[in-house]
């Protein structure tokens, strides 16, 4: 992660009361405060708490030391997030810039409605990863479950591994790119040739990624034209 504050405030979730909802509004008011003050955040312990860091508008880095529940880190604009953990549903949804790293796995819909920037799960994903994905790149060094890339309608979708049945199902734009097998694949694609370029770009996306694959060994899938 680049271009971030060096000051550092720890934020422990266990010591704060996170029982209800105005309680996790309290704690997303906290972190608001000190990443619009210039400061980077480590979130410490968040135990798979739901719905933390909606809406950050901020260029910072965000660390979070553990796992994080449902809707986590969702329509940010410039934050740079690093989860050392896993993340349940929806994470990283409509997110329009700034970029999430995953250590582990994700839930569904990860990364869907995405506009732009990047966000990157070192695991596996569940069904429906980068579904109505409208921009920016979704990178899945794992596995991903069904219909991922469902209903794309822009960006890329980077698979590492291999996919379960309807992958690009109702894709309109978009391509997808994989490395391992598919259980099947939406009638309406095709395979694309890859070019020099193609490859290129996958390179930089793995780097930027922080994970070591060649663009060479991939193949890429786009909607046939009509």
């Amino acid at each position: 992660m680049t271009d971030a504050p060096t000051e550092e405030e720890v934020l422990d979730l266990r010591q704060m009361k996170v029982d209800s909802i105005d309680s996790i509004k309290n704690i997303n008011d906290r972190i608001r405060t000190v990443v619009e003050g210039g400061r980077s955040l480590k979130i410490a312990n968040p135990d798979r708490r739901d719905f933390l860091c909606p809406g950050l508008q901020v260029n910072t880095n965000v660390r979070v030391d553990g796992n994080a529940g449902d809707f986590c880190f969702i329509g940010n604009r410039g934050i740079q997030f690093e989860v050392h953990g896993d993340a349940g549903i929806g994470c990283g949804q409509a997110q329009q810039a700034g970029s999430i790293v995953i250590h582990r796995s994700v839930g569904p819909a990860f990364g869907s409605f995405c506009q732009g920037g990047w966000l990157a799960a070192y695991g596996n994903a569940d069904t429906r990863c980068a579904a109505g994905l409208k921009g920016g790149e979704v990178i899945v060094r794992g596995n991903v479950g069904p219909q991922a890339g469902f209903r794309m309608q822009g960006g890329l979708l980077v698979i590492g591994g291999s996919a379960g049945p309807g992958l690009g199902s109702g894709l309109q734009a978009g391509t997808i790119f994989i490395r391992g097998d598919v259980d099947s694949i939406d009638e309406s694609l095709e395979e694309i040739r890859m070019k020099e370029s193609d490859r290129f770009k996958l390179g930089l996306l793995m780097l930027k990624a922080g994970i070591k694959a060649a663009g060479k060994d991939f193949r890429g899938y786009r909607r046939v034209p009509t």
